[in-house]
């Protein structure tokens, strides 16, 4: 287990930039439980369109359409949206304190309030953070500043650490076992560097600093591809 440090790192330049980005969609004026409320209005809606129409009503925030179609991209599937995906990239956006964030994340997974989770479905929380802080933040950053071939090579940079980092943070908030309780989950979120989930900047820290892990069964003669990853 990490250790239980507040300090943290100073951002790179290139983090700061996606930050900034996040930071102008305008989530970060309302806590999870505002979020949470408008939600759970829309859980029925149609369509991805007809969804993100609705937030955008209630929350009053102005998503340009190339905002719309980056969230509709990343967040639906079989034109489906992926309800409980959003519910993460709200909670990630949002103003709320880490541990008011941990608890919302949890509960996303832990509808039945049983307090406890299976390491399959603690998986599936921090896949979801990691594709929200790269797949959305960074890639609507370098649409943004098309120009910026710094950016370009930091999501590449970022891309090929996602599964590495996944693999660390999942053995760091399950310690290998089947089940993990909400206080187990709550208490690592407290740990320094691998607790640090509910940041989008923290996790892209994080992936800036991870080593690649090896595919022992990777060609090592043959450059490997970097496709995106879908829900």
């Amino acid at each position: 287990m990490g250790c239980r440090q507040q300090g943290r790192q100073k951002n790179s330049a290139e983090n700061e930039k996606v930050g900034k980005i996040e930071d102008s969609l305008g989530l970060k004026q309302y806590d999870c439980s505002f979020f949470e409320g408008i939600l759970s209005r829309l859980s029925n809606s149609s369509s991805p369109t007809q969804f993100l129409d609705y937030f955008q009503k209630f929350t009053k925030l102005p998503f340009s359409d190339a905002v719309k179609s980056h969230l509709i991209s990343l967040y639906s599937k079989d034109s489906k949206f992926l309800f409980n995906d959003f519910r993460v990239f709200c909670i990630l956006m949002s103003k709320s304190s880490e541990q008011e964030k941990g608890e919302s994340l949890w509960y996303i997974y832990d509808d039945t309030l049983k307090e406890t989770l299976f390491n399959t479905q603690i998986k599936e929380m921090l896949s979801s953070i990691i594709r929200t802080s790269v797949l959305f933040s960074v890639s609507l950053a370098v649409q943004s500043l098309p120009t910026d071939e710094k950016l370009k090579a930091w999501e590449i940079y970022l891309k090929e650490r996602q599964e590495s980092l996944e693999i660390k943070l999942i053995k760091h908030f399950t310690s290998n076992q089947e089940t993990v309780t909400k206080d187990e989950f709550l208490l690592r979120l407290n740990d320094r560097p691998e607790g640090l989930v509910t940041s989008t900047l923290g996790i892209r820290d994080q992936l800036e600093r991870t080593q690649v892990i090896p595919n022992k069964f990777a060609n090592p003669f043959k450059k490997m591809k970097i496709t995106k990853l879908t829900s």
